[in-house]
């Protein structure tokens, strides 16, 4: 069923053009993006809209006065078949690398990197990853997890593909759970998996987040709430996935060759509740020093003051972190930092001394400094390659 919701055709002859959506708004990513093609309709170019949830982009195949597309596909779609729509069309999903059509969507492989980073800073040392498919995106995500955790020593378990619960899939999903070495740190594909992973973990007797500390993606709050404890996410940031493809889809219907092939969105930082609410380190001093830096790092703490209020001597502190943590104190104070300054120059637009001063660096200075280190080049560069939409 197509529902149609567009505007009045202002006059005669300057009636919007009409362009499908087929994208599904049943889950939190889809909605994201919709808001941002809205976005888009209201603030830079009118368009007629047809939306066509429950048979995606087929649906419209009989729709000779369509001028334009937005597709979010479906496992199983045939990409070829995408290519072949008779009007100009831009893909939104990661799942999908089409070689003739321009693809919107989120950078994987920094969210992969993103969850891994978060659960590294909770001390975590046995990590896995649960899929729901085997494709592009997945395997994305995948890489970037491993890769965030190579450098401090550690590595990853691949989980079951294609968990459905009552099935041989779910009973191997419940084999691997337990057989994970605890407490582990699950990176799951997305909430709905995030989901899965912690309704089985609880049949089975393990908690969340003392035994598995869980990370799902799109940060879907009606997802991530109805999960018990509440589910930890990476925002993908689907709105302004949503705003580009539609501005990409306007240049095309005006004649105009996007300049990219696949243009990836940076995802927000982790959005952390209490599935991956744990500090797994044995030691009460190195968890208490742990929680004081996550909780005043932008605050602006110092290294030696927490030392001093937790009464142990400063070199204790910076052996017990390289020996737990793979990192001294000063980089996990960075690693807090620098992931608020991120999420500060992605969703504000806020000065870069406003940025150092929110995020405990003192002056724009240190955070040039900080971004140089660990980026490679400086905040303003970063946000200017990464904030494509208003």
């Amino acid at each position: 069923m197509i529902e149609r919701n567009g505007t009045a055709a202002p006059g005669r002859h300057q009636v919007p053009p009409l362009v499908a959506v087929a994208v599904s708004p049943a889950y939190g990513y889809g909605r994201q993006v919709i808001r941002g093609i809205i976005r888009f309709t209201q603030t830079e170019e009118k368009w007629r809209m047809v939306l066509g949830a429950e048979a995606g982009w087929r649906g419209f195949l009989g729709m000779r006065s369509l001028q334009g597309m937005i597709a979010l596909p479906s496992i199983g779609d045939p990409e070829a078949e995408l290519e072949r729509l008779p009007w100009p069309t831009v893909n939104v999903s990661g799942r999908f690398q089409p070689q003739g059509i321009p693809s919107v969507c989120a950078d994987d492989v920094e969210i992969g990197r993103r969850a891994a980073r978060a659960l590294l800073d909770r001390g975590l040392r046995h990590f896995a990853f649960l899929p729901d498919a085997d494709d592009p995106a997945n395997r994305n995500r995948e890489a970037g997890f491993r890769a965030e955790l190579a450098p401090d020593g550690f590595a990853s378990e691949r989980l079951p593909v294609d968990v459905q619960r009552g099935g041989d899939a779910w009973r191997r999903l419940q084999r691997a759970l337990t057989g994970l070495a605890r407490p582990a740190g699950v990176f799951c594909f997305n909430d709905l998996m995030g989901r899965l992973a912690s309704q089985c973990a609880w049949e089975l007797g393990l908690h969340v987040p003392t035994d598995l500390s869980l990370i799902g993606v799109d940060d879907d709050e009606i997802m991530c709430a109805a999960a018990y404890p509440p589910l930890s996410g990476v925002p993908v940031r689907g709105e302004e996935i949503g705003f580009g493809a539609a501005r990409c889809l306007a240049a095309m219907m005006r004649g105009r060759r996007p300049g990219f092939r696949v243009r990836r969105v940076q995802p927000g930082e982790v959005v952390e509740r209490a599935s991956t609410d744990l500090l797994a380190v044995d030691d009460p001093r190195l968890a208490e020093a742990m929680r004081i830096l996550r909780d005043e790092a932008c605050a602006g703490v110092k290294v030696g003051e927490v030392a001093n209020r937790i009464g142990v001597p400063r070199r204790w502190l910076g052996r017990a972190f390289r020996e737990h943590l793979r990192c001294t104190p000063h980089g996990f104070l960075d690693r807090l930092r620098m992931a608020e300054a991120r999420r500060l120059l992605l969703d504000t637009p806020l000065t870069l001394a406003d940025i150092a001063d929110r995020c405990g660096l003192g002056y724009e200075a240190n955070l040039r400094r900080l971004f140089l280190n660990v980026e490679g080049v400086s905040p303003g560069a970063w946000r200017a390659a990464r904030k494509d939409y208003p």
